[in-house]
């Protein structure tokens, strides 16, 4: 499922310009939620994941890959099926473990210290792909070992409000709990974040 282009292979979770779309946001009643919450002028029911709207992205990988844009269906498809964030495929070696391996470096929605990250599985084969794109951010080493994916934690968003003629951009790059529906009713989800437990760092030998 990797995408090849003139420079390589480009991982699974990226997201293609185009892809990038930009649609109008407002808030509206709704009748599911029983509440005031973000929506796009023309919703549809695949729209909403755990009580948050999810950024919209095309699916046909046209265009060139953007440099830290990720496609949010295919990074939340990762996330929830265990698939690998590089070739797209099934991450775990041993899927009745639930253990996976992962390339996790210090980014938007990672915060390892407190057990969650953004970051998908990557497969054992795939990591040299993986490390060899980004071998260093920051001067920092990537947390490299195995861990189980526990459950959907988070969502990494951007908060709106009310403005005349529509909604407006309040904060962006926020990490919202999913208990937190207030803020997850004012939000657009970008990507899915995930709790992991039984972190043991090391490199498949």
């Amino acid at each position: 499922m990797t995408a090849t282009t003139t420079t390589g292979q480009v991982p699974y979770i990226s997201a293609f310009a185009g892809e990038l779309m930009k649609h109008p946001l407002v808030f509206r009643y709704s009748p599911e939620a029983g509440a005031i919450r973000l929506s796009y002028v023309v919703p549809d029911e695949s729209d909403w994941q755990y009580g948050v709207l999810l950024a919209r992205h095309g699916r046909l990988q046209t265009g060139l890959p953007c440099r830290g844009q990720v496609h949010t269906r295919r990074q939340w498809r990762c996330m929830e099926h265990g698939l690998c964030q590089h070739c797209g495929e099934p991450a775990a070696p041993d899927p009745d473990s639930g253990r996976f391996w992962w390339v996790i470096h210090n980014g938007p929605g990672t915060d390892l210290e407190r057990g969650y990250t953004s970051t998908p599985p990557t497969c054992r084969a795939c990591i040299p792909a993986q490390l060899a794109r980004r071998p260093r951010i920051g001067g920092s080493r990537p947390w490299i070992g195995t861990a189980v994916l526990h459950e959907p934690y988070a969502v990494w968003a951007d908060t709106y409000r009310q403005g005349v003629g529509g909604a407006l951009l309040d904060k962006q790059g926020v990490t919202i709990p999913l208990d937190d529906s207030r803020r997850l009713e004012k939000a657009l989800a970008h990507r899915l974040i995930v709790s992991l437990a039984d972190r043991r760092e090391g490199w498949p030998g």
